[in-house]
């Protein structure tokens, strides 16, 4: 099972914190991630989240635009709740017209969390049922200036917006839903690159993917709760089979009990299977990331399927990665942690 040590480094960055607050994170549930959240404002800290302000599972998208809490799902209802408490309080919070799938977090500017991690009490360690989570922290200001900069960016194009009106809450769509909110202007040079995955074009995330795992010489070990479909991802899926028709050790690692035996593997991991990918599971996983050789590593918040990284629909999300390729310097403990977990697997999916 997970541990509480990344929910407690977040809630230590949101209470040290002394004049900003960024986040992008999907769903927010946690009593005490939205009480330090709360609290940072209330020190006159200014906060600002990028969230779900819509809701997307079943057939078509809702619009709530009163009492969040209105959906048939509980933990949505419970997020919805959350972000009215939120606004409520005066923190801003908006919505990408996509699935605000990433998880980001920033502090005063000068400190990065990148991580696997919802604000939930599973994803942050203390919940009945801990998922196993992974993030990484750093300060170093080119990396940094990076990630506010696209936070910035992408604030600006969001085009759901709450609005705190006379005590209540409204959610309101900005003409910034009609801008072109995959441009983003990415800053160069040292401290790592961005990546992205924001429908309908912004594809660098999975071009990324791509060009690691076509360059592998030797192995390569790709965690993520689940991996399907990529035969709908045809970039991806022809990468990995190059790599393994060129006798690359390929190594995946999902979560088993987030698939039915009787549909998993489905057709395309099984031609993978077949051609010799090593497919593991770890109960309860929840991390995200790749590392190629000892020469590329990316930590991201996408899985490894059409959702994440090639889906135009608008339940598609949006991803957020970070990646260093030949000169690793932040991630190397990352690298590490996840080449691992290839131990700790506790099941092996068959040919």
């Amino acid at each position: 099972p997970g541990t509480s040590d990344l929910g407690e480094e977040l809630l230590r960055c949101v209470e040290c914190s002394r004049r900003s607050i960024l986040v992008i994170n999907p769903l927010i549930t946690d009593n005490r991630w939205i009480e330090a959240l709360i609290g940072a404002r209330a020190r006159g800290i200014r906060v600002k989240v990028i969230t779900e302000l819509r809701e997307n599972r079943g057939s078509g998208l809702k619009y709530p635009t009163r009492g969040f809490e209105v959906t048939p799902h509980k933990v949505l209802a419970e997020h919805y709740m959350a972000v009215r408490q939120l606004a409520t309080n005066r923190i801003l919070c908006r919505g990408f017209r996509h699935y605000a799938h990433a998880k980001i977090l920033v502090v005063d500017d000068e400190r990065v969390i990148v991580s696997s991690a919802n604000g939930t009490p599973n994803s942050l360690g203390w919940g009945q049922e801990p998922s196993v989570e992974a993030g990484v922290a750093f300060n170093d200001k080119p990396a940094v200036g990076k990630v506010v900069s696209a936070f910035n960016q992408l604030w600006e194009r969001c085009p759901f917006r709450l609005h705190l009106l006379e005590n209540d809450v409204s959610l309101q769509e900005s003409a910034a839903g009609q801008q072109d909110a995959c441009a983003l202007e990415m800053a160069q040079g040292e401290g790592g690159d961005m990546v992205w995955s924001y429908p309908p074009r912004e594809r660098s995330l999975r071009d990324t993917l791509v060009r690691f795992v076509s360059h592998a010489r030797e192995r390569i070990t790709i965690v993520a709760l689940s991996f399907y479909a990529t035969d709908e991802i045809p970039a991806i899926h022809a990468a990995l089979l190059g790599a393994l028709n060129r006798k690359v050790r390929v190594t995946v690692i999902v979560r088993p009990e987030h698939f039915s035996a009787d549909q998993y593997p489905d057709q395309s991991t099984k031609q993978l299977l077949e051609h010799g990918l090593q497919l593991l599971g770890i109960p309860a996983l929840h991390a995200k990331g790749i590392v190629v050789d000892d020469s590329a590593i990316a930590i991201f918040s996408a899985n490894i399927n059409p959702f994440s990284l090639d889906s135009e629909a608008e339940s598609a999300h949006v991803e957020f990665g970070f990646c260093e390729d030949g000169k690793i310097q932040l991630l190397e403990p990352y690298g590490r942690w996840i080449t691992a977990l290839e131990e700790a697997a506790v099941y092996e999916y068959r040919r």
